[in-house]
């Protein structure tokens, strides 16, 4: 158990603005559970199936992710070229990221690396759930049905957010001089 935690960790703590990842995740689903308790969404609505549709094109939609995922980290992995050889060279700007214990200061690759395979984990994490949403929706009443699509809010926002990181990163990678923000 304690290595299924080590990327997650080692993402968590190797980013010095992590706040702001989990701010940016965590405002819409706040406003989400504001809006869906203060007005009745009900009206008109069946909420059992609003939500089964929902959950039902997130597992499509997550899978989707994290086979594009898996594929970037299969790639990022088994390459080799001028690209992948200078971010394994490059240390990462200690103004962005702090070192890693026992690892010390991250390369480049490690921290695109990192929000890869950080990403993946989210996403596997997500999709159980939407699984487990999925079996065990007709036992929810309408207002667990609003904190968990709450909690959905927050990972797909949190998901795309380090998916966008990531890409990017990746972006960045193929600049000449390296001159990132990132960096």
């Amino acid at each position: 158990m304690k290595y299924l935690l080590t990327p997650i960790t080692d993402y968590i703590f190797s980013r010095k603005k992590i706040w702001l990842c989990y701010a940016i995740s965590t405002i819409p689903s706040l406003v989400l559970l504001v809006v869906s308790f203060s007005t009745d969404i009900q009206n008109g609505y069946d909420i059992l199936s609003l939500f089964s549709d929902f959950v039902d094109s997130q597992v499509n939609i997550i899978a989707i992710l994290l086979s594009f995922s898996i594929a970037i980290l299969t790639i990022l992995a088994t390459t080799d070229n001028e690209n992948i050889r200078k971010l394994k060279e490059k240390l990462a700007s200690p103004k962005n990221y702090n070192e890693i214990k026992n690892v010390g200061c991250l390369t480049l690759f490690q921290v695109l690396f990192s929000s890869v395979t950080y990403n993946i984990l989210c996403q596997i994490l997500y999709l159980s759930l939407l699984i487990v949403e999925s079996l065990a929706k007709a036992v929810f009443s309408s207002s667990v049905y609003k904190y968990l699509a709450a909690v959905n809010v927050f990972f797909i926002t949190h998901i795309f957010y380090i998916l966008i990181e990531s890409v990017i990163n990746t972006y960045y990678v193929f600049w000449k001089d390296f001159h990132t923000p990132w960096r």
